[in-house]
Parts: structure tokens; sequence; C-alpha cells
């Protein structure tokens, strides 16, 4: 007897190949229209059910071992954005400040 296709293969490498002949299809056909994927349908509808889909399946002593870990890099990850970006902002307004009263000072000479 032949092994299932999904001991071979992860289910996600399988429903990927599954997904693009599906679009093919419909590419090919021109039987469905396609709307534009904008941050909205992203974030509120497509989103949500990948992560409660793997919180949901991750089982809860892997979860709990590496919970130290997970706390570390969101702690970590939030510190280092936080600061990134209002550095990079700031700076950015310094240069706008600086090129705003420059450009004044030599049309007004």
């Amino acid at each position: 007897m032949a092994p299932k296709l999904s001991t071979i293969f992860p289910e996600s490498c399988l429903l990927i190949v599954v997904g693009i002949i599906i679009g093919l299809l419909l590419f090919h056909t021109n039987s469905a229209g396609v709307s534009p994927l904008t941050p909205t349908t992203f974030f509120f509808y497509m989103l949500p059910p990948i992560i409660l889909d793997a919180g949901y399946f991750m089982p809860n002593r892997l979860f709990f071992d590496h919970l130290g870990t997970i706390l570390l890099f969101a702690v970590i990850g939030t510190i280092w954005n936080t600061c990134t970006i209002g550095t990079l902002r700031l700076k950015i307004e310094k240069i706008k400040y600086r090129n705003h009263f420059s450009h004044k000072y030599f049309i007004s000479h």
C-alpha cells in the first residue's frame, strides 16, 4: 500500500500547492473576480484564524517550556522597536526642521 501523501510532504506545503493550483485554474478560466488584498482585509479577516489555529494546536507543554524565551523576545522586541522607531523619527524631524529654516535663511538673504 502506498504511503499517504501527508507523510511524505508537510501539510503546509500541500496546502500551498493546492492553493496555487486553484488560483491558476481561477485565473485562466476568468470565472472569479479578484478583489485587491487590503490591510484591513488581511488583519481583520485573514490573520486572526491563522493565529488562533497556531495557538490552538500548540502543545501546552511545549509552550510553557519556552515561555521565558517567548516573553524575552516579546519584551526585548517591543523595547527595540520603540527605541528604533522613536530615534529615527526624531532624526528625521531634526533634519526637516534644520532644512526648513536653512532654506528660509538663504531665500531672505
